[in-house]
C-alpha cells in the first residue's frame, strides 16, 4: 500500500496539470468574412479582415479581436457552430488539375489536398435576436480549432460531410456548352428562394471576397441537358428541377467541374462556385447556413439564353 501511494500522487499531479492546461485561453490567427459597403447605395459584398479568435474555457467566453466586427460572447449565447472545407485553391494545383481533363471525358477527381481552409460559421444569440458570424480556418489549425470547439460546446458544434465526389470534365461533352447568354447582376433587387412542394431547389453563389468591381467569367450551371444558372463573380442564382438524378456541372470555357447528385421533391440543395481563374470554377455543395451567408453579400443574377 505505502508503495502504490506516490504512484497515485504523480497521477493526480499529471491529471491537474493536464486539466490545468486546457482551461487557459487558446488564441487561434484567423480570418473573419463581414458584409461591407462603400456608401449607402445597395452594393454589398463580403470582405476579410484578419484577426484573434480567443477560446476561454475558464471565462467560458469566444472572442475574435477584428475590426470592424469583433465579437465577445459566452459559451451559453452560442446556438450552431458548423465547420465546412473551403475551395479555395492555393498554388498553381488547379492549373495542374484542368490540364487533366485531356486525358479523357471523365478528367479527374479533385483531391482533398486542392482544399485548404475551413469555413467557421457561428450562430449567436443577442437581446436583438439571432445572428451569424464566418470565420475563415487556416488549414494548418483547423484540426485544433475544430477539436478545442468540439470540447467546449459538444453537440452544437457540427462538420457536416457530403457524399457527392467533385470531377473535371471536358465542356464539349455537355449539352448547350457552346451557348452564349446575356447576364446582368442586379443589385436593386434581392429574392430569396422558398421550398416547393413537388420540387427540389438549388441555390448556387459565385463568391468574391474584397472586390466587387471586378468581372471574371461567366459561369454555367448545367443539370443535364439544361443551363439552369449562370452566375459571375459576386451573384447568386436559383432554379427549381424534377426530382431524379443529375450531373450538375459548372462550366467555364471548355472544362467543367461536375458531381452527380440525387434531388429529392421538396428540399433544397445548396452550393458555391469558386471561380480559380478565367479557366475553371469548382462547384461544392455545402450547408443551407454557409451559403445563404454568402448570398446576403452577393447581387441576383439576372440571365437569359442569346
Amino acid at each position: 500500500m505505502m508503495k502504490s501511494r506516490p504512484i497515485c500522487l504523480a497521477c493526480v499531479v499529471t491529471l491537474a496539470i493536464s486539466s490545468l492546461a486546457w482551461s487557459e485561453q487558446v488564441t487561434f490567427k484567423v480570418k473573419h468574412q463581414l458584409l461591407v459597403s462603400p456608401d449607402s447605395t445597395r452594393l454589398w459584398w463580403l470582405a476579410e479582415s484578419g484577426g484573434d479568435l480567443v477560446l476561454d474555457d475558464s471565462a467560458r467566453t469566444i472572442t475574435v479581436r477584428t475590426k470592424p466586427n469583433p465579437l465577445d460572447i459566452g459559451f451559453d449565447a452560442v446556438e450552431k457552430v458548423i465547420f465546412e472545407q473551403t475551395t479555395r485553391m492555393r498554388g498553381g494545383g488547379w492549373g495542374d488539375l484542368f490540364g487533366s481533363v485531356g486525358l479523357g471525358p471523365i478528367g479527374s477527381s479533385i483531391e482533398h489536398k486542392a482544399v485548404s481552409d475551413y469555413w467557421c460559421y457561428l450562430e449567436y444569440r443577442a437581446a436583438d435576436g439571432v445572428h451569424p458570424y464566418m470565420l475563415q480556418i487556416p488549414r494548418e489549425m483547423s484540426a485544433a480549432v475544430i477539436d478545442r470547439m468540439k470540447a467546449l460546446l459538444g453537440d452544437k458544434v457540427s462538420v457536416p460531410k457530403f457524399a457527392e465526389q467533385l470531377v473535371v470534365i471536358k465542356a464539349d461533352t455537355l449539352v448547350g456548352a457552346k451557348a452564349s447568354y446575356d447576364y446582368n447582376a442586379d443589385s436593386k433587387v434581392h429574392p430569396l428562394p422558398e421550398l416547393k412542394a413537388g420540387k427540389a431547389l438549388i441555390l448556387v453563389v459565385c463568391p468574391f471576397i474584397d472586390d466587387p468591381i471586378h468581372r471574371g467569367p461567366l459561369v454555367k450551371l448545367h443539370a443535364n441537358e439544361h443551363v439552369v444558372a449562370v452566375n459571375n463573380w459576386g451573384s447568386y442564382a436559383f432554379a427549381y428541377l424534377d426530382p431524379g438524378e443529375y450531373l450538375l456541372a459548372s462550366e467555364i470555357k471548355n472544362t467543367a467541374s461536375s458531381l452527380h447528385i440525387s434531388l429529392e421533391a421538396g428540399k433544397g440543395y445548396y452550393f458555391l462556385e469558386d471561380i480559380m481563374n478565367d479557366d475553371g470554377a469548382v462547384l461544392s455543395r455545402h450547408t443551407k447556413e454557409l451559403v445563404m451567408h454568402q448570398v446576403t453579400g452577393a447581387r441576383y443574377a439576372n440571365w437569359k439564353q442569346k
